[in-house]
């Protein structure tokens, strides 16, 4: 996937058309939003089982309607292509040195990746507002495209101790662990809190973290004992700037 065409098509977007609101500003509105996050995510449930945290970021541009409503349409990408070594091992019995024993193959050498880009519609409301200091309920749903890559795999090895007390390594053939490819679009969600700080209008940080669901499955694989990911769950770490026109 490009996300430079994602990215500066959202941002020219979002000063294109928000620009010439703020000029001429509605009694229906308070202000014109635009901001910019960079992201961590964080897997958990299933997802963990297969890769570790990433990083990502996001853009929105929207308008705050009241003192408590906001609403903002946002473009987000991430990209998980870390394993976790913890969770990929394969347990299997050699025979070393005439004896079976039972071995756990690190599968560290496994290449796979999952590409998200979404685009969706999220609200903040407000909670608490005392001077520079914000604090919001945010929440959203949007759809998501996504991809995942898996290579193939033919071989495990692992560092062991023999018979006679010195080390070798040991090695497991791979028969039907081939590599595999999909794409599909599916819904999701997020929902957490988020606080914003102002040091000099019209300029805020903005820190949240969220629960992100994205209703998404990737398949198992029965050589390589990894149960299929029914969604993709994480927890979702954001820090931006945000600008009110």
């Amino acid at each position: 996937m490009k996300t430079t065409n994602l990215i500066f098509s959202s941002i020219l977007a979002s000063f294109l058309f928000l620009s010439p609101l703020a000029a001429q500003q509605s009694s229906r509105w308070k202000h014109v939003v635009i901001g910019a996050e960079g992201a961590s995510y964080m897997p958990i449930g299933t997802l963990k089982d297969r890769f570790k945290s990433t990083f990502g970021e996001a853009f929105y541009a929207g308008l705050e309607t009241s003192d408590k409503w906001t609403w903002l349409g946002k473009a987000e990408y991430m990209k998980f292509d870390k394993v976790n070594p913890d969770r990929l091992r394969l347990e299997r019995t050699v025979n070393i040195d005439g004896q079976d024993q039972k071995v756990s193959f690190p599968m560290d050498r496994l290449k796979m990746k999952l590409e998200v880009v979404s685009l969706s519609l999220d609200t903040k409301y407000n909670l608490l507002r005392t001077g520079f200091l914000e604090t919001n309920l945010d929440a959203g749903f949007g759809f998501y495209r996504w991809i995942f890559h898996r290579d193939g795999l033919d071989s495990l090895s692992a560092e062991v101790t023999g018979a006679n007390g010195t080390g070798k390594t040991v090695y497991y053939s791979m028969k039907k662990a081939i590599a595999i490819s999909q794409e599909d679009w599916s819904g999701g969600f997020n929902v957490g809190l988020e606080v914003t700080l102002t040091p000099f209008y019209p300029v805020s940080l903005s820190f949240s973290a969220a629960y992100k669901n994205i209703v998404g499955e990737l398949y198992p694989a029965l050589e390589l004992e990894m149960e299929n990911v029914s969604t993709f769950q994480m927890f979702d770490l954001k820090a931006g700037l945000r600008i009110k026109l």
